[in-house]
């Protein structure tokens, strides 16, 4: 494929789309770090006031989701970016579309149970369901939240026992922390 560009092309004609495909990556990056400190920032104010009991637990929260939104965008907007780059060099971009999305049809269908855990995890965080501390119920079992994971949470029964709990299997949950204390059902 490049050796068909390269003897076509003199390589005089090469080096102004090599500038412009360089300088449209420094715009790509430019606007990925943009985006990227602006969800952040967005984000840090959405998910400041509330929160479980301890106010490093709502720190990391509000960094794993900065994390996972701007990892999101940065990949949209770098996958948008070399096809742009492709398409100046002069390059057929059908082909890597095909191959692009045959990967990403492939690690999905692999990777799906890990997928649906950390995106399960991603909204548990923003919907500040539980945290580290925090007495809940979930699909039956009772126990106090050890550890919080982005696949996965730890809950300590009174028993001792510890159950690893997979997010995207989270079916039911109450928060007994959470819940007001001056309620009284009848």
């Amino acid at each position: 494929m490049f050796e068909r560009v390269l003897t076509s092309v003199p390589l005089e004609a090469l080096w102004p789309k090599a500038a412009r495909a360089l300088i449209v990556a420094i715009v790509v990056e430019g606007l990925a770090l943009s985006v990227t400190l602006m969800l952040r920032r967005k984000l840090s104010r959405a998910l400041a006031g509330v929160g479980g009991l301890d106010g490093t637990f709502r720190l990391e929260r509000r960094r794993r989701v900065a994390h996972y939104t701007g990892v999101a965008v940065r990949w949209g907007l770098w996958s948008i970016g070399f096809l742009i780059i492709l398409e100046m060099l002069g390059l057929d971009t059908l082909p890597v579309l095909v191959v692009f999305g045959a990967v990403v049809l492939v690690t999905v269908a692999a990777c799906w149970r890990v997928l649906s855990d950390v995106v399960a995890g991603v909204f548990l965080l923003i919907d500040d369901a539980f945290a580290v501390g925090d007495t809940v119920t979930i699909n039956g079992t009772t126990g106090r939240v050890e550890e919080i994971a982005s696949r996965w949470l730890r809950v300590l029964d009174d028993r001792g026992g510890s159950h690893m709990i997979f997010n995207s299997s989270i079916n039911q949950l109450i928060n007994h922390t959470r819940a007001p204390h001056h309620v009284r059902a009848e």
